[in-house]
């Protein structure tokens, strides 16, 4: 690319096939810019251009963008460009680019945000009590209603663990489905348990724990689902005992 006449002097024959043009094509376009990206991405390039004319020897500058392929798909791309030649002042004259076609990674990363921003929202919504915790039992994130059903503070939450907050003839059967998970057994588990809260009531809980694993295996992060079923355990109680003396 020339930043001096800023068009294009060679395409490769890998090139050409990223941006589905011929060379007599793309020799033919006026202003290359203009058909190759989206409307939106024209100025971005713009402000890119002036970058690679500041560029040092050995600086590689990177840039993505959108084109239209000549078929009129729709695709993202990627450029890596440095320094190819500069004139008798020292100025930057040429530039040399490796383009690669990223629009499946660029998809993945837009569908994951997407992901990101559901669980968010359903993780602030409230309906049930939301934790992330990490492989050392401590809590990363709580939503309100967590915070509300063991009658902590979040900041006071973020500094304590599961554990020792769990009821402690509770704790055996939660730490055996734990280390299950850590050994790769399993990935999740539900159990019933009971909580002390902050006020030192006891509350009886269903939880559901789910780990999310690194690319190697181990465990990154659990994702737990509180809920308070004190008011049905002692319902469920107080219907046995009615029934036992019936």
């Amino acid at each position: 690319y020339d930043l001096v006449t800023e068009n294009h002097t060679y395409f490769s024959s890998d090139a050409l096939k990223v941006f589905g043009y011929t060379g007599d094509e793309m020799a033919r376009m006026p202003e290359p810019f203009a058909v190759l990206l989206e409307p939106e991405d024209i100025p971005r390039i713009q402000e890119n251009v002036n970058r690679l004319k500041r560029l040092g020897d050995g600086e590689i500058n990177e840039f993505e963008c959108r084109i239209r392929r000549g078929d009129g798909e729709r695709r993202w791309v990627n450029s890596r460009s440095m320094i190819f030649a500069r004139d008798a002042k020292g100025e930057a004259r040429q530039v040399i680019s490796a383009t690669f076609d990223v629009t499946e990674r660029r998809e993945t990363e837009e569908k994951l945000i997407e992901s990101e921003k559901l669980f968010r929202s359903y993780f602030e919504l409230g309906l049930i009590g939301m934790a992330i915790t990490s492989p050392t039992k401590g809590c990363l994130a709580v939503n309100d209603e967590f915070c509300k059903i063991l009658g902590y503070e979040r900041d006071e939450l973020l500094e304590k663990n599961w554990a020792e907050m769990t009821h402690p003839e509770d704790l055996a059967a939660d730490f055996a489905n734990f280390d299950r998970v850590m050994a790769g057994e399993i990935n999740g588990y539900r159990l019933d348990k009971r909580f002390i809260r902050k006020d030192g009531r006891i509350i009886d809980t269903t939880i559901s724990v789910k780990c999310v694993r690194r690319a190697n295996g181990s465990v990154d992060y659990f994702v737990a689902l509180l809920e308070d079923i004190t008011e049905r355990k002692r319902a469920e109680e107080r219907l046995r005992e009615s029934e036992t003396k019936y």
